[in-house]
């Protein structure tokens, strides 16, 4: 890779791997509108800083944010780039907590300068069965949609949560 940069983030088009992911565990595209924010906050949304706000991304947004990221994915590879893509860090839709009642869940604190509806992420805790089902089929899908990769994956945690493990 040029001037040394041989292992990139790769980021582009991940919400439509969230969306095959959670489709499968029950939360519907309604759900997942309210809880991606908008183009311009999903850095902060990805780490479950907030959620929902600047969104909701529509369908056609996710599949064409995909479509791209799957072309930046194959150029990265091109340059001999081993991409590091997403991995599940435990954030879900707020819907969870009713699909899944019994899983242990922690909530993001609240932030003064979002709602209530817009911040307060839930997480997953990591020791729970569901966290690593949700993992597996989400890199399952990367694999699926991206093609082959190097099996390099950046989970990140919200750095302001304490988890009830900790």
């Amino acid at each position: 890779a040029s001037r040394g940069i041989n292992m990139p983030l790769m980021s582009v088009g991940q919400e439509y791997i969230w969306t095959q992911t959670f489709l499968k565990f029950g939360v519907t595209f309604k759900d997942l509108q309210k809880f991606f924010s908008g183009p311009g906050f999903l850095a902060w949304q990805r780490m479950g800083n907030l959620r929902g706000w600047g969104g909701p991304l529509t369908s056609h947004w996710i599949v064409e944010q995909y479509r791209l990221g799957r072309r930046v994915f194959d150029r990265m590879r091109s340059f001999g780039m081993k991409p590091v893509l997403p991995a599940f860090a435990g954030h879900v839709p707020e819907v969870f907590e009713q699909w899944y009642p019994d899983v242990s869940q922690s909530e993001s604190p609240l932030n003064p300068t979002f709602s209530k509806d817009q911040c307060c992420v839930r997480f997953l805790e990591p020791t729970n069965p569901v966290f690593a089902e949700i993992g597996a089929l989400f890199v399952k899908n990367l694999i699926k949609y991206f093609g082959p990769n190097d099996h390099l994956y950046n989970g990140d945690l919200y750095n302001e949560l304490t988890p009830k493990s900790s």
